[in-house]
């Protein structure tokens, strides 16, 4: 269409996977529907990609809407290969760029999967993942579960109560997980945390996550890791 500078259906390098968009603090039941919907559309290109060239889920926050929402009311956290200046972004565009991405309202999922984080490719024989979860979140912000996606399906949800605690740090709660793939394909796998995917209306109303957030949801979702299960190379699973 006129408004896709001439990229094509599942061709886009990114989309707005979380945004603060017709969010309705008292009810924000369509603002968690919406990206609902996005998500499975994201699910559904991600299994006809390949590491080499997939779109990227983001959270974006626009300043249309800073002068009644916090800044950040979505956001991207980008894992960065050393230090980067202001003046020189190339760290960051790399970043963004190979999917080293989380798109998120407040928590914050560091993950490896057979020890690759979003965005690379990691060898899984015979569907075997040793998967790393370190969840950052302050007290302040809650987190009820953090779910384990598998080409676009759940397939195991953990309690973050279970997680052990960090000793040097309040806000780390960390678990590793052994999966045993429930396919014979390649597969893409997401984590996400937060709210329970069946989450509707008003949310803790008079906490400080409510008062902060403006009732917003909290949810974290990474960038896809690609799992190679004959170390043959990374077929699209859709394919």
């Amino acid at each position: 269409g006129p408004l896709s500078l001439g990229k094509a259906n599942g061709a886009f390098d990114a989309l707005e996977l979380i945004r603060a968009e017709g969010f309705d603090a008292a009810n924000p039941t369509a603002w968690f529907a919406e990206f609902k919907n996005v998500r499975q559309d994201w699910f559904a290109m991600l299994k006809q990609q390949t590491p080499a060239a997939f779109t990227k889920g983001l959270g974006l926050s626009s300043a249309l809407y800073s002068l009644d929402n916090p800044v950040g009311h979505a956001r991207t956290y980008l894992l960065l290969s050393g230090a980067m200046t202001q003046e020189d972004p190339t760290k960051l565009l790399a970043a963004l760029k190979s999917g080293a991405a989380v798109a998120s309202t407040g928590p914050l999922l560091e993950v490896t999967a057979n020890g690759a984080g979003p965005g690379a490719t990691a060898t899984a024989a015979g569907g075997a993942v040793a998967l790393t979860v370190n969840l950052y979140a302050p007290d302040w912000v809650p987190v009820e579960q953090v779910r384990i996606v598998v080409n676009g399906q759940v397939v195991q949800t953990l309690d973050p109560a279970t997680f052990a605690t960090s000793g040097t740090d309040f806000r780390l709660r960390t678990t590793t997980v052994n999966l045993t793939l429930p396919t014979a394909k390649d597969a893409f796998l997401v984590v996400e945390a937060g709210v329970p995917l069946a989450t509707t209306g008003a949310y803790k109303p008079g906490t400080p996550w409510a008062k902060i957030m403006r009732g917003l949801y909290p949810l974290a979702v990474t960038n896809p890791i690609f799992l190679d299960l004959n170390g043959g190379g990374y077929t699209a699973p859709g394919l």
